[in-house]
């Protein structure tokens, strides 16, 4: 038996452009299959993504450490902001209440902090170092108490005014601060308080070690997250792993040997033509799998691009890891595809050579 690769070639592309019909209908369902299981990866990848951003957003990797009847060093606290793996740190100290002279019996908590510690609760905040006269940090539901907006002055009841270098909105990382005024004082002295937030990946790691970066009192410092985990109904990585898209590039692939097989059925006299005429059955799954080559191949491309397309239109972001989980899920559903449909198809064409073209 001798291999011509060339004619093969030539007689799938032949047996593709006469029966176009039947082609299209095969390309089709396999790109629908292939586009939609890569399609389904990037909303699930997309969906996690975004309940992960708005876990961090929320305060999911931020600790506060206290230490109880003792205060906490400011300059330990503020010093973790040099480890690897913390994005913010500060601390907070409770310095009694003030009122303002526009708002006169009007009682609202005040408070030192460091910068850090504003940083935690509103990433990207930028406070300007206070002038000659003094600045406050105003919460948010006391800035719209007292009208406040940044770079306007208040002044406490019984002193001058001072400038407004800032309006923290942390409604969603501390929102008991919202009604606080905030004077922001230098890492030295003592702290109630020391707000931590740490990266996704150190979080963990970070939250451990925390107890022994501040144990020099007397008494041990009590580490706690802002808030747990399980206190969200989702686990984004036990959701990933479960995920029923895991499984579908087998049913993707199974699919595509169904049509195949379908499609071959309604070939048996074709192919009981071929092995008439001295074509090997080996040489026939030879013939088939360049078809099949042929038409997945271009069907994998297809339903990629409308996969990546569709999500582009939706205006979600398509982070490389995600593109490459659907690209990985889809191409293996396609080989999968690739592998059985020529064999099974062969199936078909199984028995006497006569049996076959009496089908004609």
């Amino acid at each position: 038996m001798r291999w011509r690769t060339a004619a093969l070639l030539r007689e799938a592309a032949l047996n593709l452009w006469a029966n176009g019909a039947r082609s299209a209908v095969i390309l089709l369902i396999a790109a629908a299959a292939v586009g939609g299981l890569g399609f389904l990866e990037l909303q699930q990848a997309d969906g996690l993504r975004e309940f992960q951003d708005d876990y961090a957003a929320a305060g999911g990797y931020v600790a506060i450490v206290t230490r109880p009847n003792e205060p906490l060093d400011t300059g330990r606290c503020e010093a973790l902001q040099e480890r690897d793996g913390v994005v913010a740190a500060g601390s907070i100290r409770g310095t009694g209440t003030v009122s303002f002279a526009s708002a006169p019996g009007v009682l609202f908590q005040s408070a030192a902090v460091t910068a850090g510690a504003l940083q935690v609760w509103q990433p990207g905040i930028h406070v300007p170092p206070a002038p000659e006269g003094g600045s406050i940090v105003a919460g948010g539901a006391m800035a719209s108490e007292l009208g406040l907006a940044t770079g306007s002055y208040t002044a406490r009841a019984g002193e001058e005014p001072v400038l407004v270098a800032a309006v923290l909105r942390a409604e969603r990382r501390n929102p008991q601060v919202q009604r606080w005024a905030l004077d922001v004082s230098p890492a030295a002295g003592e702290a109630a308080e020391c707000w931590v937030e740490f990266d996704r990946d150190a979080y963990r790691a970070g939250v451990d070690t925390l107890a022994a970066w501040f144990a020099t009192g007397t008494q041990e410092p009590v580490v706690r997250p802002y808030f747990r985990r399980d206190e969200f109904t989702r686990d984004p990585g036990r959701e990933f792993a479960q995920r029923p898209e895991r499984f579908g590039w087998l049913a993707a692939g199974g699919l595509i040997a169904a049509v195949s097989v379908l499609s071959a059925w309604f070939r048996r006299a074709e192919l009981g033509l071929y092995l008439a005429l001295g074509t090997a059955r080996s040489q026939l799954i030879g013939l088939l799998a360049i078809e099949s080559a042929l038409v997945l191949g271009l069907a994998a491309a297809g339903g990629l691009l409308w996969a990546f397309a569709l999500q582009a239109a939706m205006h979600h972001p398509l982070p490389a890891d995600h593109a490459w989980l659907a690209f990985r899920s889809a191409i293996s559903g396609t080989l999968l595809g690739l592998v059985l449909a020529p064999a099974a198809s062969a199936l078909v064409a199984r028995g006497s050579v006569a049996a076959l073209l009496k089908d004609r």
